[in-house]
């Protein structure tokens, strides 16, 4: 949240790109977010999420990657 805040205080042009490696669908960053419904998101799905009526965030649920 801080970065966030720090990069968007007086931009509305700014472009925020967040990655996760994640072993959960459960995070309690969606709740801060306002975002539902992770849990039943398929595979390769994008969803777009409004957040403080400023901020867009895309959401993809990514497959699986086997480690070699």
């Amino acid at each position: 949240m801080n970065v966030v805040s720090s990069l968007v205080r007086d931009r509305d042009t700014a472009v925020i790109y967040l990655l996760a490696n994640t072993v959960s669908k459960y995070s309690p960053y969606w709740e801060e977010f306002g975002i539902k419904g992770v849990d039943t998101m398929e595979q390769n799905e994008i969803r777009l999420y409004r957040y403080n009526q400023v901020l867009t965030l895309a959401i993809e649920y990514c497959p699986s990657v086997e480690a070699v």
